[in-house]
């Protein structure tokens, strides 16, 4: 014996009768915020490798809280010996909150398929170790956009 959604008491079966349109509404719903695509903002993926800017958009984000709201911009060849290798850009997602936290540095190496995410912190040693890896990478110019 349970109180339904009115305050009636309900026995046996009718127990579900609410529950279960309430079920469906909460899946739809999550399937309908999973079904949001990572996006390039600015359109700079032109002129890049479709294949590397689809393996980019998958592991770039895969670290954040909602990597399906992710956002892109500012995608470029690093400037380095290599530039077909790695690719620089700048990321946004969604935290915890269901805010976006801002635009942040990366690069991608194409052969490796490993990201670097420039996060900073509150230990500036570290910090400064990222900085040094997004300038090593050739993609000092993310850093300042």
């Amino acid at each position: 014996m349970v109180l339904d959604y009115f305050g009636k008491l309900s026995y046996g079966a009718g127990k579900m009768k609410f529950a279960t349109p309430l079920i469906a509404v909460l899946l739809f719903g999550l399937a309908a915020n999973s079904a949001i695509a990572q996006t390039i903002e600015d359109g700079s993926d032109k002129g890049l490798d479709p294949q590397k800017i689809k393996a980019l958009i998958a592991k770039v984000p895969y670290d954040f809280f909602d990597p399906s709201s992710a956002k892109f911009r500012n995608l470029r060849k690093a400037a380095t010996q290599y530039p077909d290798r790695t690719i620089c850009g700048q990321v946004n997602a969604k935290n915890r909150l269901g805010a976006y936290v801002g635009f942040k540095p990366f690069f991608y190496d194409t052969v490796t398929n490993e990201a670097n995410i420039y996060l900073p912190d509150d230990n500036p040693g570290l910090d400064e170790l990222r900085r040094m890896a997004i300038k090593y990478a050739g993609c000092t110019s993310v850093l300042n956009d």
